[in-house]
């Protein structure tokens, strides 16, 4: 899971103070690294990449030690694109960072993506013999050099030449690119795995992978970048859409469940109202299988906020967050390379007593992917006096690996992963009811089935090939 976002002034003003704003407001995609490149869309050079280990906020945010002005009057130029990371597949260094360019001749294109590449090492091994060279395991290099093969050697037209790829390479990616001649282009996979938006005003054009931090610039003028087709802005104001293969739609229901922002919009639907009228459809399923009424409904921080509220108005239960979880000290970089999730989760959260002893507690987050912080959450909820601790998960049991941005390739860490639900259930001390919403649950309230379900069903559910060993069927 990474974010994107480009930028482009058709004035000739700088981007880099918004090309930074932007990254502040995606941390919730990618806090693991961050970079950016700024240039000129007239002054045909390479452009070099600034990128680090960090948080957008942690590395120019208020309390950065570099500062965000000094990188303004550094960085100069009226087209950009940043990204920020999760690290989901390849390794945690300054050189897989993106962006990624592939220079020639004092020339050079470059791109940021959200997705990957399932069969990554073969689509690299085939570059390798072509003369390509590689600092690090990232997907967008591999996409980058395929592009600025296609650019530079075999001497294709730049649009044509991001279709080329599109249309040869299965995959999931949403990118943000700079062409060598100084276009701000967005590509989106045919499968549309992973989102991106696009909008266009007075004063300049945008891309990102969130609509929310469009929505005060561009209002009613954000369009969804359609699966299989390439947005291609222009200094001068023109917007051309290129389709390069037919949209074939299999959106992730893990954007829809938990990485998109809660503002941002899915089909039009702010993604919190549907977390909503999720929580309550699973509380729906739950009483039609005869669990009981809960004293106290609860969220598992950040992310269970919206289903929780479903799910109490639904059963007529009482809200009441009782699960507290430091916002601050669990967010620093250093902290993944000395501490286990587990660790982490045992330091951060913490449960409101006077609001659980003697009281039902039905816990709701978006999924359970490890079970880290629900093991923790209920045995301290069980310290705490609690009667009863129940559980409901709106997404399915999340059982396979994700080889298209949330790269969760060791089946051993999910819980899920060969266990039936009440096997799970027996696998977290303390608990007493689990639920999960079924996907027929799920695609009744997102009014169809058009979705990568490969990590909750298995090989059919995936909508490109994927490794198969471990998958369950």
């Amino acid at each position: 899971m990474c974010g994107v976002t480009g930028r482009i002034d058709f004035a000739g003003r700088d981007v880099i103070p918004y090309i930074l704003v932007d990254l502040i407001c995606l941390q919730n995609r990618g806090r693991d690294a961050t970079g950016f490149v700024v240039g000129y869309t007239d002054k045909q050079v390479p452009y070099e990449p600034w990128k680090k280990l960090g948080s957008a906020g942690s590395l120019f945010g208020k309390e950065s030690g570099e500062k965000a002005e000094e990188l303004i009057e550094r960085y100069q130029g009226d087209i950009g694109i940043g990204h920020v990371r999760y690290t989901t597949a390849g390794e945690r260094t300054n050189k897989a960072t993106q962006p990624h360019g592939f220079k020639h001749g004092g020339q050079s294109v470059v791109l940021a993506s959200n997705g990957d590449i399932p069969f990554y090492d073969d689509v690299r091994r085939e570059l390798t013999t072509r003369g390509c060279r590689f600092a690090s395991r990232c997907d967008a290099e591999v996409l980058v050099n395929l592009v600025g093969l296609g650019i530079y050697h075999d001497r294709q037209d730049e649009v044509e030449t991001f279709a080329n790829v599109g249309r040869t390479l299965q995959a999931a990616y949403s990118l943000a690119a700079i062409t060598p001649s100084g276009k701000l282009l967005g590509m989106r996979d045919p499968w549309g795995i992973r989102p991106l938006f696009w909008g266009q005003n007075k004063d300049g054009a945008m891309i990102s992978s969130e609509s929310a931090i469009m929505d005060g610039e561009f209002g009613t003028s954000i369009h969804e970048v359609e699966p299989g087709t390439i947005v291609v802005l222009t200094r001068d104001g023109e917007a051309t859409v290129h389709r390069f293969a037919e949209a074939q739609r299999r959106f992730c229901l893990m954007e829809v469940y938990y990485f998109s922002r809660p503002d941002s919009t899915f089909r039009g639907i702010t993604l919190d109202q549907v977390r909503y009228e999720l929580g309550c459809e699973a509380a729906r399923e739950w009483l039609e299988r005869g669990y009981p009424k809960p004293d106290v409904v609860a969220p598992m921080p950040f992310s269970g906020g919206p289903a929780a509220e479903g799910c109490a108005a639904t059963l007529g239960a009482h809200f009441r967050s009782v699960v507290k979880k430091d916002r601050f000290g669990g967010g620093r970089i250093f902290m993944y390379d000395q501490l286990s999730r587990a660790e982490l989760a045992e330091i951060s959260l913490s449960v409101v007593k006077e609001a659980t002893e003697g009281r039902s507690v039905l816990l709701v987050d978006d999924s359970i992917i490890r079970a880290d912080q629900i093991k923790v959450v209920c045995r301290k909820l069980q310290q705490a006096g609690a009667k009863s601790i129940y559980f409901i998960s709106t997404a399915p049991p999340y059982r396979n690996p994700c080889f298209l941005g949330f790269n969760t390739p060791e089946t051993g860490l999910l819980i899920a992963h060969g266990r039936t639900v009440e096997e799970v259930r027996l696998a977290v001390p303390g608990l007493n009811h689990l639920h999960y919403l079924t996907l027929k649950g799920t695609f009744k309230v997102m009014g169809g089935d058009q979705f990568c379900t490969g990590c909750y069903t298995g090989l059919s559910g995936y909508p490109v090939p994927v490794p198969d060993g471990g998958i369950e069927a």
